[in-house]
């Protein structure tokens, strides 16, 4: 028999059980779109976390003070850091959460004390779109993220009032930087940057609640961690970008599997789904069976009829699987990894600061 006949055959049949075999079908494109989507997703997930490592750099390592009534990152520790082998700058940093008011409007914003130069070091170079930067001084000057710009309408030269408790102080707005999107530890986009001179002053701060370490190559930043080790013991909180990184990866492959197996089951009850209809076909099609036998054919043409028909009902859900899960993985990454990625870096932040604020008024809570 030949094989456009049993097709024509095997097309009749879907059509004449329509609900059936679109049931059947819908299983297929679920269970593929779904693994298809699901690792893409992780995987784009995977690679916003990882670029926004890798704008601080492979041989970043942060440093943090565990218990800051024993031990404050003062500019004594800040020699004593620069002095390690392998390092090759230091750039510490100081941050508030803050309630920042502009002509009436309000909104709830991270303010980080860095120098201009080391702001630039430490998450590339960042442009401004309006003003100048900051000279790192004790004047209370600031430049702002696009984001706050936009929110609360900041202008040039327009005086900006931040609140901490029942803090108030002052800044001047010199300048407002351009787009940077997501970093980690620091929100670009949505933060507040003055002098550190001049944030440390405004807060009373004798210390500083982070620095970022550079280590002069990849090489040499185990060798970096290990003196930070030697010299603080369980004083210090340490990891490397390096570290952070194969964190995120292993989670990440994790989830990878996770989903990916969910996804393969879905797909496998569609297979056997598969199974079910075409026995359930055979035993409701006994009759039309004897006919084909009688009229001449064979075992074979019979049973590559049914065949084929779990081939159509196969190849439809592949294509359609293929075509939903693709279109779901263009959108579905980039909306969760955009999320994921944006509350990282204020995540990082706030988790720090709530620390800072909660350790004793030396540190400018």
């Amino acid at each position: 028999m030949r094989l456009a006949d049993i097709l024509f055959i095997s097309f009749t049949h879907l059509k004449e059980r329509k609900l059936r075999a679109s049931l059947t079908i819908l299983g297929i494109i679920i269970g593929i779109a779904s693994i298809i989507a699901l690792v893409s997703q992780t995987a784009g997930i995977s690679a916003s976390i990882t670029g926004t490592l890798e704008k601080l750099g492979p041989t970043t390592i942060m440093v943090s003070s565990t218990n800051p009534r024993l031990l404050r990152l003062t500019d004594v520790e800040m020699f004593k850091i620069r002095e390690i082998p392998g390092v090759v700058e230091v750039i510490p940093i100081t941050f508030d959460r803050v309630s920042i008011q502009v002509s009436g409007e309000t909104q709830q914003t991270t303010l980080i004390g860095i120098n201009s130069i080391n702001l630039n070091n430490l998450v590339g170079e960042v442009k401004l779109t309006e003003g100048i930067m900051y000279s790192d001084s004790i004047v209370p000057q600031a430049v702002i993220g696009s984001n706050i710009a936009k929110n609360i309408g900041v202008t040039i030269g327009q005086p900006l009032v931040a609140q901490r408790g029942n803090n108030f102080i002052s800044v001047q707005v010199v300048g407002i930087l351009s787009s940077y999107g997501a970093s980690a530890f620091l929100s670009v986009d949505d933060g507040v940057f003055v002098p550190i001179d001049a944030a440390s002053s405004m807060f009373n701060k004798l210390s500083y609640d982070m620095v970022f370490v550079k280590a002069e190559s990849v090489e040499s930043v185990d060798t970096v961690l290990e003196y930070l080790q030697a010299m603080y013991g369980n004083d210090v909180r340490t990891i490397s970008v390096a570290q952070l990184s194969q964190i995120v990866s292993s989670i990440i492959s994790s989830l990878s599997l996770f989903l990916g197996g969910i996804a393969a089951i879905s797909l496998s009850v569609a297979g056997v789904g598969i199974m079910n209809i075409m026995f359930v076909s055979v035993l409701e099609r006994t009759r039309e069976i004897g006919v084909l036998k009688a009229i001449g054919f064979k075992n074979r043409d019979v049973l590559f009829i049914f065949l084929s028909e779990a081939v159509i009902i196969g190849i439809l859900g592949g294509i359609l699987g293929v075509l939903a899960g693709s279109a779901l993985s263009y959108l579905v990454p980039y909306i969760l990894s955009s999320m994921v990625s944006g509350s990282m870096s204020s995540a990082q932040v706030r988790a720090t600061q709530t620390r800072a604020v909660g350790s004793p008024p030396a540190m400018g809570a």
